[in-house]
């Protein structure tokens, strides 16, 4: 893996998991399953399939918010950017393994 595959794998892992997060409220809209308490495992079906599929995305839109509110340490903030690029690219580097099985590769 160089350079140019790692920054494929996090732009498309990013992309990706934005999309779907944003599809899943603009479908859900009042169904957006909320968390009830800050150590809470919400199981339905529709919370596991969004954090397996946007959860990315998902994370990416509660730092923002949470900045903006200004609940969050710069520490914080930056772990948490941090974990998001991370998981993100893992996400797109199994993305593109994925296609590449399917089309086929090099």
């Amino acid at each position: 893996m160089n350079s140019a595959d790692f920054f494929v794998s996090l732009v498309a892992g990013l992309a990706v998991s934005l999309a779907v997060a944003s599809a899943a409220r603009s479908l859900l809209g009042a169904h957006w399953p909320r968390q009830s308490s800050p150590f809470g495992f919400d199981r339905g079906w529709i919370a596991l399939a969004l954090a397996v599929f946007a959860g990315p995305g998902i994370l990416v839109d509660r730092l923002i918010d949470s900045a903006r509110e200004g609940s969050l340490v710069a520490q914080d903030l930056g772990l948490g950017i941090g974990i998001a690029l991370a998981w993100a690219t893992l996400y797109g580097f199994v993305l593109l393994g994925c296609v590449t099985a399917v089309y086929g590769g090099q």
